[in-house]
């Protein structure tokens, strides 16, 4: 069987301003530091030491728990964090373009004087109900995050063309690799085109 491309997108959210203050690589040594050892630095206006304490206490969470993909839903839109338009029982009609909306939880977030950090990258997979591998991506899409706050809120979505596809049942699965702690997360959606 022939696929045309899949045309794949993700977008993450990190706050409004996330994308327009730039995005850049941190250096990986030394990035796996605890979140109990350092406090990240005061920038901008000062945040109220309890407000502090809760979000170091969040990510002293998070860091502890395991990574998990939550809300992996086949979509018709999405809209924001925890905002899209799903497809009822999972059945895609009089569609040309689908989308993969998910929330990757509990990403390592690197606590340093410089500020916060937090890294992933993400394969996807595309196989066939009987588990034929139709299209297949390491690292289709990476992501990194340094900031004076942290990210503790992140989305992502795939947009995937599927004018190449012939009617029948599919299979979309996702892997998030942490680049901070090695940690992998899988997750698999069963879908159907009418």
């Amino acid at each position: 069987m022939r696929l045309s491309p899949v045309v794949v997108a993700l977008i993450l959210s990190l706050s409004s301003s996330a994308f327009a203050n730039g995005v850049e690589s941190p250096k990986k040594e030394g990035m796996k530091e605890k979140t109990s050892e350092r406090s990240a630095p005061d920038k901008g206006s000062p945040m109220p030491s309890s407000i502090r304490a809760l979000k170091d206490r969040i990510i002293e969470i998070q860091n502890r728990s395991p990574l998990m993909i939550v809300d992996f839903t086949l979509c018709r839109s999405v809209e924001g964090y925890g905002s899209f338009v799903p497809f009822p029982g999972n059945v895609v009609t009089n569609a040309r373009e689908i989308q993969f909306y998910y929330e990757p939880t509990n990403l390592f977030t690197s606590v340093t004087p410089e500020g916060y950090a937090v890294s992933f990258s993400q394969d996807m997979l595309l196989l066939s109900a009987a588990g034929e591998i139709l299209y297949r991506e390491s690292k289709a899409r990476s992501f990194t995050h340094k900031g004076n706050k942290p990210a503790l809120d992140i989305y992502g979505f795939n947009k995937i063309d599927i004018t190449g596809l012939a009617p029948g049942e599919y299979v979309y699965k996702i892997v998030v690799n942490d680049e901070l702690s090695d940690a992998v997360a899988e997750a698999s959606l069963p879908f159907v085109i009418r």
